[in-house]
C-alpha cells in the first residue's frame, strides 16, 4: 500500500482531505514520507532543490562571522552550543565550523534532523571536524551552556500549514482535496485562501521556551514575506521535483512541498515573548551588510576570469533581487541582557 492508496482511502472514507493532513502525510509519513524515506537525498543537483550553502561556501562563512562577532562581544565564553535546525547535507554547519575554528571557538554541535539518509551524510561531513557532534529530537534534552547559537536555513517552510477559504460572511471553510476520476484535485472555490501555521507556532513556542532559560541567539533564514499576518491572503503552497515546480498534488511523497514563511507572525511571537530581536530584512541586505562582496573579492583575487565565474554567479544568485536576494528573509532574536548582534 503506497501513499496514494492511503490518501485515496482517507478521501473515500471522509469525503475529502484537508491540506495540512495531506502535507503531513506527504512529508512525514513514517514509511512513505518525503523527509523520512531512507533513500531520499533531495538537496543536490541530482535531487529536487539546492539551498544557499550548496551554492557557495561564502554563505556559511558569512553566518559564521555573524556568530563570531557575538561570541567576541560576549568575551569568548568557552562552553558554546551550535544548533542547526534541518542541517541537510551538513554543508552549512561545515562552513560555519570552519570560521569558528579559525577564531578558536570550538562549539558542541547539535543537529535537529529526522531523515536517516541525511544523518549519515551529516556524520560523514562533520565527524572529521569535531568530536562534539550530537543529534537531538527536542530542546529539552540539551545540557546547560554558557551560550547557544541556533541557525535554521530553509527549515520553517517544511512545517505543514492549514489552508482555509474565507467566506463573504467572515466564516472559514477548510480547503479540500478530493478525487476526480481517481486523480487528486483541489475542490474549486471562488473566495480568498488564508494560510494558518499552527505547527510553526508550536515549534516557535518550544524554541522560545528553551531560549527563555538559556542565553542564546537564533538566526532564521527562509523564503517568505513580511505582510501583516492578520490580513495575509493568498496561496503560497508549492512543490519541487527534480528542480521543477509541480502541482503539490503531484505524486504524493515524491516532491518537496513548501510554502512562504510568514515572518510577521514570527516577529510578533518573539516580541510578545519579550525577546530582543532584529527587524525583518532581505537576504540580500543581510549578506551585503556582512560584507559578502569583500569576501567575494578576496576569493577571486588570484583567479582568472574563467575560474572566478562560478563564484561570481553563486554570489549573484544569493543577493540578486531577481533570485534569492529579495525572496529570502532574515530574522534573528536573542536572550542576553547586553548582547547587541551587529552587522560587521
Amino acid at each position: 500500500m503506497g501513499l496514494c492508496t492511503l490518501i485515496a482511502a482517507h478521501i473515500n472514507h471522509f469525503g475529502f482531505m484537508d491540506v495540512e493532513t495531506y502535507i503531513d502525510l506527504c512529508l512525514f509519513h513514517p514509511r512513505y514520507g518525503y523527509y523520512t524515506q531512507n533513500a531520499v537525498n533531495p538537496i543536490s543537483k541530482q535531487g529536487d532543490f539546492i539551498t544557499a550553502p550548496e551554492i557557495t561556501s561564502l554563505f556559511g562563512e558569512m553566518l559564521g562571522l555573524f556568530f563570531i562577532h557575538s561570541w567576541h562581544q560576549l568575551a569568548c565564553p568557552k562552553k558554546i552550543a551550535l544548533i542547526e535546525l534541518g542541517p541537510g547535507n551538513g554543508t552549512l554547519m561545515k562552513d560555519i565550523l570552519g570560521v569558528m575554528k579559525y577564531f578558536n571557538c570550538i562549539p558542541y554541535v547539535f543537529l535537529k534532523e529526522i531523515n536517516p539518509s541525511l544523518k549519515k551524510k551529516q556524520y560523514a561531513t562533520l565527524a572529521p571536524l569535531t568530536e562534539f557532534l550530537y543529534w537531538i529530537d527536542d530542546f529539552e534534552t540539551l545540557p546547560p551552556m554558557d551560550f547557544t547559537f541556533i541557525v535554521g536555513n530553509e527549515f520553517l517552510d517544511t512545517f505543514p500549514i492549514q489552508q482555509v477559504i474565507k467566506n463573504p460572511c467572515g466564516s472559514f471553510d477548510l480547503r479540500k482535496i478530493t478525487l476526480l476520476n481517481n486523480t487528486l484535485v483541489f475542490q474549486p472555490h471562488t473566495h480568498p485562501i488564508v494560510e494558518r501555521h499552527p505547527k510553526t507556532k508550536s515549534f516557535m513556542t518550544s524554541l522560545q521556551t528553551y531560549m527563555k532559560y538559556q542565553k542564546s541567539l537564533c538566526l532564521l533564514i527562509d523564503y517568505g514575506d513580511n505582510h501583516p499576518y492578520d490580513t495575509r491572503y493568498g496561496d503560497t503552497l508549492q512543490a519541487l521535483h527534480q528542480h521543477q515546480f509541480v502541482c503539490p498534488l503531484y505524486q504524493p511523497g515524491s516532491a518537496d512541498i513548501t510554502h512562504h514563511v510568514p515572518f510577521d507572525m514570527l516577529e510578533t511571537m518573539v516580541r510578545k515573548s519579550g525577546f530582543r530581536h532584529s527587524f525583518i530584512q532581505t537576504q540580500r541586505q543581510f549578506l551585503i551588510d556582512l560584507h559578502i562582496q569583500v569576501r567575494y573579492e578576496n576569493a577571486i583575487k588570484k583567479r582568472d576570469s574563467h575560474s572566478a565565474l562560478p563564484i561570481t554567479q553563486a554570489v549573484e544568485r544569493l543577493i540578486s533581487p531577481k533570485d534569492m536576494g529579495s525572496l529570502f528573509k532574515v530574522f534573528y532574536f536573542w536572550n542576553h541582557p547586553t548582547l547587541q548582534p551587529a552587522i560587521l
